[in-house]
């Protein structure tokens, strides 16, 4: 479950993205778009926490999505929805 931010959200810098770890889950894998559906930039975690690194640059009031990917351990995937967000680096 996405947790933060949440669907229509302002984030501010830094970026940091937090969701809740589903049950029996072996990993994630975080997913970040441009409004176009593009991707920017994705990687795996085992953490419920992932901060955008410095090479990834997010525009102000630009709309962006993102999305969780749950892995389990028969290596069955579940995908969150995809939020909207936009960026504020005030």
């Amino acid at each position: 479950m996405v947790l933060f931010p949440s669907d229509g959200e302002t984030l501010r810098s830094p970026a940091v993205f937090r969701w809740s770890k589903a049950e029996k889950s072996i990993g994630s894998h975080f997913i970040l778009y441009r409004e176009s559906g593009t991707v920017i930039w994705e990687s795996p975690v085992t953490d419920t926490t992932i901060s955008l690194p410095s090479s990834v640059v997010l525009e102000a009031g630009k709309k962006y999505f993102w999305a969780v990917e749950t892995v389990f351990p028969d290596q069955s995937k579940i995908r969150s929805t995809l939020n909207v967000f936009s960026y504020s680096p005030d």
